[in-house]
């Protein structure tokens, strides 16, 4: 009869030790699934950035960073699929004047939301795309520049006349808005490189010219401007 408590006894704490594995192997398995689905999201890139509507107008480099998150919607808790995100962004808005032979600084912040999707490859890389929208200020930038002349009619009375040429390129001091189109690929599950462009919808730069004088009747033109980014580089979520 001790014997058979013995036994009993061993049988009963060998079935807790074995549920008591089987319990910590789940929980083990369901906290590696269950991965944190709102990470911080941070990149900077380096940015082409010109605008149409004059064809003196050229591209400059510039720069585009963000600050934001982005949240998976994966019911699993895997840090893929469909996403959606929001980002304060810092960004230039320059170009080159080839009429001034000048570059012309500008700089805006916005705030950028988006949505897309992200692909898993092989090991833990991945590649999502992305699209979304910007509004936000652009801050005053303008260079420009002048022509003077004066002309001497050879008269006695040493007669002048003259003709003035002042010349412009102005962007900002207004509220741009505009499209993102994207992708990043993923190296691991935090470090990315990323790739975008950005389309402003808004008229938000002018070049212009303005002529006065005596010899001829003066003249003033101008031609809106949109901006337009194509930027490169890396980012980090955490």
């Amino acid at each position: 009869m001790k014997k058979f408590f013995i036994l009993a006894l061993l049988a009963a704490f060998g079935l807790s030790t074995q549920a008591q594995i089987v319990r910590s192997t789940v929980s083990m398995v369901t906290k590696e699934k269950k991965q944190r689905n709102l990470m911080w999201t941070v990149r900077l890139n380096y940015s082409n950035d010109t605008y149409s509507g004059d064809s003196d107008v050229k591209s400059a480099t510039g720069f585009d960073a963000g600050l934001g998150f982005t949240k998976y919607l994966n019911s699993d808790g895997e840090r893929n699929g469909m996403f959606w995100g929001l980002e304060a962004v810092g960004m230039t808005n320059s170009a080159k004047y080839d009429l001034l032979d000048k570059n012309m600084f500008g700089f805006g912040v916005y705030g950028a939301p988006r949505v897309g999707y992200k692909m898993p490859l092989m090991d833990k890389m991945a590649i999502s795309v992305y699209a979304g929208a910007y509004v936000g200020y652009m801050f005053d930038a303008d260079e420009e520049d002048y022509s003077y002349v004066y002309y001497n009619t050879g008269s006695s009375y040493s007669s002048y006349y003259y003709q003035s040429t002042r010349w412009g390129i102005e962007a900002g001091e207004c509220v741009s808005y505009g499209l993102t189109f994207g992708a990043e690929f993923f190296l691991n599950d935090h470090f990315f490189i990323d790739m975008h462009v950005r389309k402003s919808l808004a008229e938000d730069g002018k070049t212009w010219a303005r002529s006065y004088g005596n010899i001829t009747p003066g003249f003033s033109e101008e031609n809106k401007l949109t901006s337009f980014k194509l930027s490169v580089g890396c980012g980090f979520q955490f």
